[in-house]
């Protein structure tokens, strides 16, 4: 049964919460990273992530993860701005 709940989406989503409101981000981060890659096309989450990710210090990061995003979709409006965003503040902190 643990097998089988370890690659469920949802309970994935409950334990990034658990972690985050333990105040554990690094790990809320690495859950929620797993759980963006179970399921295909899950670019609501990944935005979710690079922002979690922006938002704890994470900047340079966060734009390696996003650099998927418009891969998956290139006319996704909300895909796009993150991107050039986070690029342009992750080429000025390095």
């Amino acid at each position: 049964m643990a097998e089988v709940m370890n690659f469920n989406p949802d309970v994935g989503e409950l334990r990034t919460q658990c972690y985050l409101k333990l105040g554990d981000v690094r790990q809320g981060v690495h859950k929620m990273q797993y759980g963006v890659r179970l399921l295909n096309d899950n670019r609501e989450d990944l935005l979710k992530l690079v922002q979690l990710m922006y938002d704890s210090g994470l900047a340079v990061q966060s734009v390696e993860e996003l650099h998927e995003c418009p891969q998956l979709d290139q006319d996704d409006r909300n895909c796009m701005q993150s991107h050039i965003v986070a690029k342009k503040l992750a080429k000025a902190i390095t």
